[in-house]
């Protein structure tokens, strides 16, 4: 595998493992810290919910990379606002993250450290769905202002 495959599927990999990860701390969270029958049930259908539409994204962007040419490239210019927009979400989960594992160091309940593994996993679809909006971006950019005169 050669560096450009593996940049192309690092975004896939973070969506699939943090799905994963936000799913399993989402319940056992729930679960550790005695929640209601009723609580643990909403929790998991909303992890679950999450989780599978992390793994339908990952699809899509399974699809995209096997896609060659102009099917590759998204119909309209993907916006800078939007890779902006995710990335400040994946800092904030990752320093959420970061919080809930000190949280979950300092006071040592199982609960505080699941939750800590459910941010972290929010954080890494995150990152990945930043990832994923920055390389369609930049192929499309590559593709259609690639013949725009430049100022040098």
């Amino acid at each position: 595998m050669d560096e450009r495959d593996w940049r192309d599927r690092a975004p896939i990999r973070a969506l699939q493992s943090g799905a994963v990860l936000g799913v399993i701390g989402m319940i056992a969270g729930q679960i550790a810290q005695d929640s209601s029958t009723g609580q643990v049930i909403f929790m998991s259908f909303f992890s679950l919910f999450f989780g599978a539409m992390m793994w339908l994204l990952a699809l899509g962007g399974q699809r995209r990379l096997r896609a060659t040419g102009t099917d590759r490239l998204p119909e309209r210019e993907p916006r800078r606002l939007m890779v902006i927009g995710l990335m400040l979400i994946a800092i904030l989960m990752w320093l959420m993250a970061g919080y809930g594992a000190f949280i979950a160091v300092l006071w040592g309940q199982p609960a505080d450290g699941w939750h800590a593994v459910a941010y972290a996993g929010v954080a890494l679809c995150a990152s990945g769905a930043t990832m994923m909006m920055r390389q369609s971006r930049q192929e499309w950019l590559a593709h259609y202002r690639r013949d725009w005169p430049s100022k040098r």
